[in-house]
């Protein structure tokens, strides 16, 4: 079956009801702005998935520049472990459009640029110190998606960026097992 796996029951209790959730205060609203996912232009969702290489990029750096973001990693690969493709696409798919029609769809429209930016880092408060830095990313990053939705009015773009950093991000973390110089190729389910 295809919800076999711990990882993907979880992320799907979590995120499908807020899924249905926005895409019903959606189309409730009136602002059919799910609508882009239907009727995708797909310049814009290249640039979206542009933008989400950029952040991985910006991301890479970082770890590279900032050795002390070693310790970030290695929590979050203590929390997740060894994770399948099957997973690492759920997480990042599910995390990605969940979020972004949450914070760019509904808040941004109801409580504007810096608030729903600051909402969004808040989500992503650190149950540690050491992910202090992970917040602070997820603010400015709340800040870009902010911009390129409101310069575009693309959630499917803004989406795209989204997933694009979630699903590169947790691919470079699988296979950079601080614990396991010897890492297993990726396994598909």
């Amino acid at each position: 079956m295809f919800i076999k796996n711990s990882l993907i029951r979880s992320c799907l209790q979590i995120y499908l009801p807020f899924l249905l959730a926005g895409i019903l205060w959606d189309r409730l609203s009136g602002s059919n702005l799910t609508d882009s996912f239907f009727y995708i232009v797909w310049s814009e969702l290249g640039l979206g998935f542009l933008a989400g290489l950029g952040l991985v990029l910006f991301t890479y750096l970082s770890f590279k520049l900032f050795p002390s973001l070693k310790k970030m990693e290695e929590f979050f690969f203590n929390i997740l472990g060894q994770l399948s493709f099957l997973q690492i696409l759920s997480v990042a798919l599910l995390s990605g459009l969940t979020e972004e029609i949450l914070f760019r769809g509904i808040l941004l429209h109801y409580t504007g640029f810096w608030i729903s930016s600051i909402l969004f880092g808040i989500m992503h408060f650190p149950v540690k110190k050491t992910l202090i830095p992970w917040t602070v990313f997820a603010i400015l990053v709340g800040f870009l998606f902010a911009y390129l939705m409101i310069s575009f009015n693309n959630l499917a773009m803004v989406s795209a960026a989204h997933f694009t950093v979630n699903f590169i991000n947790l691919l470079l973390l699988n296979k950079k097992n601080p614990f396991d110089p010897e890492r297993k190729k990726l396994s598909v389910i």
